[in-house]
């Protein structure tokens, strides 16, 4: 009975009851039933361990026991178990199996853009009514009215509003590109692959980048085209194509230049109107403008305009030189200021700083010309040797190794022929050689020689003239010997012997021994057939000799100072031979006044011994 007065008493004072609602352990229950703290149901005991409150349709509550299994999940008929997709049922963080990837996925069943954030914000967009897609933290955050975007990348195409039909991939590729609704096109129709790649962009249009930092400081530039890593990263102009990491990386207003290389063009901030094809091709360019280089390193110090380099380092160290064209590896290597120059050929005019108005064509061609002016070399080491002077002008070699020994100050002259004039000497001037391996004897200058020693005959229609214009002739005296020189020639015949004559010609001068200068003694068909025919002439030792005897300045002989072939002009035996003939025929009238005057003599005594005779007769009878 004490009992029960107990239990009525805690009843009493522990369960208050307000309105409907019922409290146990707190004084203002705010529910039906308001527990203050923890309770027991012993009905939940026999589900043998630790689960869920679950009731069933009548409203028992009873416990559903948790399987023990950390990969087990509360399935919808209420129990536990393994996972497994049998319908339309969401996707677990840490992964899911037994997928069927022809009902299930992720995304919408409807037109309504699929739309994934990370911080809350947008980081993936799939839209089908504007053609936008975007991947990342932040892609095409802002748009509003631009279509057929992707964006895929950190940031990328973030900033875009009216932009249309870009395509930026990498972090922050595209990120500040906004476009423009008016006029269309602008900030629209842009490709930018590679992080930073076309980063500022903002209206610029018609651009591709491809490659890290890419046209990354590009704001309105249009029209660009940009492939590797950093190439046109500085540029804000139009209308430039960057192929190779670093190719045109400081290039700001510059603009219609083509760059194909690695840091081709990599220096050009100003210069137009560029074309740069190799490694490093216009490496140092920065305003010139209208330059062609093709080849690694070709034009590489350039600041110039109009020059053409084609093959690798020609005109490499060209600075301010303009107008130049150089073909072949090393063409022009050394020019720095001089203009106007053609070289064609490798290492032809390799050389050569200063000089202007050059042309070579062929292998190693001027190759030593440094300072000198207005020479035209073609052929295989023409003028090679043409060096150290800037007095070595005017000269024209055209053949194999023509003129290739022309040093020092040689000018004014000319070689037609392989190998004409290669043995004369580097200082002499207005030197004419015509005919392959020609000008061997040549040492002094104001000389003409044409054909070699084979040559058996040089003719054309007419004579050769020679200037003899009595208004140009001083000291003009009439004391050319006649008889007196004639009569000390020594006519003879003979057989010219080749071999001699190269061996005496050759003497004292260049070496042939080099890979590049074969020697010129060298036999070749139809060489020795002139020792065959029967010559006649003289001997230029003794027609010297017989105008020293005489005290006759003859120019008709010629003999070297430096040695080598003495030589005779046959048409300066005219001059004597006509004064020969004028003294014979002067003897010759001579001698018939006295014939003349004799036969007077004769014809009178004759008169007189007929009449002698006559009157003899007359006395006998």
């Amino acid at each position: 009975m004490r009992k029960c007065l107990v239990l009525l008493t805690v009843c009493f004072y522990s369960v208050v009851t307000i309105a409907q609602n019922v409290g146990i352990g707190v004084p203002d229950p705010q529910n039906k039933l308001h527990v203050g703290g923890g309770f027991r149901l012993d009905t939940l005991t026999g589900v043998g361990g630790a689960g869920l409150v679950r009731h069933d349709a009548n409203g028992v509550v009873y416990g559903i026991k948790f399987s023990g299994s950390s990969s087990d999940v509360l399935r919808g008929d209420g129990t536990f178990g393994a996972f497994s997709i049998d319908g339309a049922i969401g996707w677990l963080l840490n992964g899911n199996n037994g997928t069927n990837p022809a009902t299930n996925f992720l995304g919408t069943t409807d037109n309504v853009p699929f739309n994934i954030r990370v911080n809350n914000l947008r980081s993936g967009w799939i839209e089908i009514m504007s053609g936008n897609t975007g991947w990342g933290y932040k892609t095409l955050l802002s748009n509003t009215s631009g279509t057929s975007n992707t964006a895929i990348g950190t940031e990328t195409l973030s900033s875009n509003l009216y932009g249309s039909d870009n395509t930026a991939i990498g972090n922050m590729a595209l990120s500040k590109n906004v476009g423009d609704d008016s006029p269309p096109n602008r900030g629209s129709q842009n490709t930018a692959i590679g992080s930073l790649a076309l980063s500022n962009n903002t209206t610029g249009f018609y651009n591709t980048a491809a490659g890290y930092g890419s046209l990354e400081l590009n704001m309105t530039g249009f029209q660009n085209s940009a492939f590797g890593i950093n190439s046109l990263r500085h540029s804000t102009s139009s209308n430039n194509n960057a192929f190779g990491a670093y190719a045109m990386y400081h290039n700001q207003s510059g603009s219609q230049n083509n760059a194909f290389g690695s840091y081709s063009l990599t220096n050009n901030t100003s210069g137009s109107r560029n074309s740069a094809l190799g490694y490093s091709a216009l490496g140092s360019n920065a305003s010139g403008y209208d330059n062609t280089a093709v080849g690694d390193y070709s034009l590489y110090r350039n600041n110039s305009y109009f020059n053409s380099a084609l093959g690798s380092n020609s005109l490499y160290n060209n600075t301010s030189g303009h107008d130049n064209t150089a073909l072949g590896n090393y063409a022009m290597y050394n020019n720095t200021t001089a203009s106007f120059n053609t070289s064609v050929g490798a290492f032809s005019m390799y050389y050569n700083t200063t000089g202007f108005f050059n042309v070579a064509m062929g292998y190693k061609a001027m190759e030593r010309n440094t300072q000198a002016s207005f020479n035209t070399a073609v052929g295989f080491g023409a003028l090679q040797g043409n060096s150290n002077s800037a007095t070595g002008y005017y000269n024209s070699a055209f053949g194999y190794l023509a003129l290739n020994n022309n040093a020092l100050f040689g000018h004014y002259n000319s070689a037609l022929g392989a190998q004409a004039g290669l043995a004369l000497p580097g200082n002499v001037s207005n030197v004419t050689v015509i005919g392959a391996e020609t000008g061997w004897n040549t040492t002094l200058s104001n000389h003409i020689n044409i054909g070699n020693f084979s040559v058996q005959w040089i003719g054309g229609q007419t004579g050769w003239f020679h200037y003899s214009d009595k208004r140009i002739k001083n000291d003009i005296r009439d004391d050319v010997p006649g008889l007196a020189f004639i009569n000390r020639l020594k006519p003879i015949s003979y057989h010219v012997d080749i071999d001699k004559q190269e061996e005496i010609a050759n003497t004292g001068k260049i070496e042939t021994t080099s890979e590049l200068i074969k020697p010129v003694q060298k036999d070749w068909e139809g060489k020795y057939d002139i020792e065959k025919i029967k010559m006649t002439g003289f001997f230029a030792q003794d027609v010297e000799e017989a105008a020293k005897a005489i005290n006759y300045s003859f120019n008709g002989v010629h003999n070297p100072k430096n040695g080598g072939l003495l030589s005779l002009d046959y048409s300066a035996f005219v001059v004597p031979l006509v004064k020969a003939v004028q003294e014979q025929q002067k003897l010759i009238e001579d001698q018939n006044k006295k014939i003349d005057k004799q036969q007077l003599q004769i014809d009178l005594l004759i008169k007189e011994m007929q009449s002698l005779k006559k009157d003899l007769i007359t006395q006998k009878n």
